[in-house]
C-alpha cells in the first residue's frame, strides 16, 4: 500500500516448472529381456524360431522408444533399454547372418555401432558380411576399423579374421592397381591418337620449311 492506503500490484514470482515424472518401464524392460533369453535359448537348435523372438523384441523396442527417448535426460530406465535393444539387434544380425542374409545382417549391425561406436562384435561380423556379399572396400573398413580402434586384447578374440582381413586388403589392392593400369591405358591411347597426326604434321612442316630454305 502506498501512503494514501493504495494497493500497489505486487509482480508475481514465475512459477516453478514442474517436476518430470519418469514413467516405469519396469514391465517393458522385463518383456525385451525376456525376448531376448527365449531367442538365446533357440538360436543353436531352431534358428527361424529365435529369429522370430529377436524380431518381436526389436518390434517392441521401436514402440518402447518412441516414448522413452523423450525422457532420456531424466529417466535412468532410458539407459536401460538401450543396452537391452542393442543386444536384441545385435542378436538379430548374427540370427540373419546364420541364415545368410548378409545384407539384412549388415543393416542392423550398422544401427549398433551407431549406437555403440565400440561394439567389437558387430565390426567383426560386418567385415563378414560384406566379404560375403563381395563388398571388398566395405569388408576392408571394417576390417580395418576392427584392428585399429580396439585394445589388443579385443582383437586377439578375432584373430581367426585377422588373416581374411589380409586378403580382403590384397583383393582391394589389386583391383586398384587393375583401375589404374586401364586408366593408364586410356590415357596413352588418348595421346597417340592426337599424337601421331601431330608428328606427321610437325614433319612435313619441318620438310616444307627446309625445303624451301635450300631452293632459295
Amino acid at each position: 500500500f502506498d501512503k494514501q492506503g493504495n494497493c500497489l500490484s505486487i509482480e508475481e514470482k514465475p512459477k516453478e516448472p514442474k517436476p518430470k515424472i519418469p514413467s516405469d518401464f519396469s514391465q517393458s524392460i522385463s518383456q525385451l529381456k525376456s525376448l531376448k533369453e527365449e531367442g538365446n535359448s533357440l538360436i543353436q537348435t531352431d534358428l527361424d524360431s529365435a529369429l522370430s523372438k529377436y524380431e518381436e523384441g526389436y518390434q517392441l523396442s521401436d514402440k518402447i522408444m518412441e516414448t522413452a527417448s523423450q525422457e532420456r535426460e531424466y529417466n535412468p530406465q532410458v539407459a536401460e533399454i538401450d543396452t537391452v535393444r542393442k543386444q536384441i539387434m545385435s542378436n538379430l544380425a548374427l540370427a540373419y547372418f546364420k541364415k545368410e542374409n548378409y545384407k539384412k545382417s549388415a543393416e542392423l549391425d550398422i544401427k549398433v555401432i551407431s549406437m555403440d561406436s565400440k561394439y567389437d562384435k558387430s565390426y567383426a561380423r560386418l567385415f563378414k558380411a560384406y566379404a560375403a556379399l563381395g563388398n571388398t572396400d566395405q569388408a576392408v573398413y571394417f576390417g580395418n576399423k576392427l584392428k585399429t580402434s580396439f585394445t589388443p586384447e579385443t582383437v586377439d578374440k578375432y584373430k581367426d579374421l585377422l588373416p581374411l582381413i589380409e586378403e580382403e586388403e590384397k583383393k582391394q589392392k589389386k583391383t586398384i592397381d587393375e583401375y589404374k593400369a586401364v586408366e593408364r591405358s586410356k590415357t596413352m591411347k588418348s595421346i597417340a591418337k592426337y599424337a601421331v597426326p601431330l608428328l606427321v604434321l610437325v614433319a612435313a612442316g619441318l620438310a616444307y620449311f627446309f625445303f624451301f630454305k635450300k631452293k632459295n
